[in-house]
C-alpha cells in the first residue's frame, strides 16, 4: 500500500515542530473521538510549533521511525517529512501509512496533545492546524478485528 498525503498541509511546509509528548490513547479517548483506525491502547507522539498561537501540531500513531526524531519538518509539495539531524535535513523514509491535515482546528489533536502532557482535557482547546500522521494502513471493512478499522475523526 503506497504512502498517502490528504488534505492541503502547505501551512506546515518547512516549519520546524519540536518533539513535545508522547503517550497511549486511553479507551475514554478512544470512545470520544472514534478513531477505527488505532487500537484503544495506542502508542502516539506529539510535534508542535513554535508558535503559541495558530501552533501546527502533528500527532503519529504507532512507531516509525518518526519516533527517533526529536525535530522534523514536512514538504508537502513532494509528500515527505524530514527529521532534523545535526542541524540537517533528513528524509524519513515512511511507508504504508498516510498523513491527514486539515484546513480546519480539530479537538482531538489538542486531547491527544494535553493527554501526553499530562493536562486535562479541554474541550474549548483546538488546534489550529492539526496533522495526523498513522505510520500504518488504515485497515479496510473486511479486516475489522478487536479495536481496529475505519472511523471519523
Amino acid at each position: 500500500m503506497p504512502y498517502i498525503n490528504s488534505g492541503n498541509c502547505t501551512y506546515a511546509d518547512n516549519v520546524q515542530l519540536n518533539f513535545a509528548c508522547d503517550g497511549k490513547l486511553t479507551k475514554t479517548m478512544w470512545h470520544r473521538w472514534s478513531d477505527n483506525r488505532v487500537s484503544k491502547s495506542e502508542e502516539y507522539a506529539v510535534w508542535e510549533s513554535s508558535k503559541e498561537k495558530d501552533a501546527v501540531v502533528l500527532v503519529s500513531f504507532k512507531k516509525s521511525k518518526l519516533f527517533d526524531y526529536k525535530t522534523i519538518k514536512m514538504d508537502s509539495l513532494h509528500y515527505k517529512i524530514f527529521g532534523v539531524e545535526n542541524g540537517k535535513d533528513v528524509e524519513i523514509e515512511l511507508k504504508d501509512g498516510n498523513t491527514n491535515c486539515f484546513a480546519f482546528g480539530v479537538r482531538y489533536v489538542s486531547d491527544l496533545r494535553n493527554h501526553c502532557l499530562d493536562l486535562d482535557y479541554n474541550p474549548d482547546d483546538i488546534v489550529a492546524f492539526p496533522i495526523i500522521h498513522y505510520s500504518k494502513p488504515i485497515l479496510n471493512k473486511f479486516q475489522l478485528k478487536d479495536g481496529y478499522g475505519i472511523g471519523n475523526v
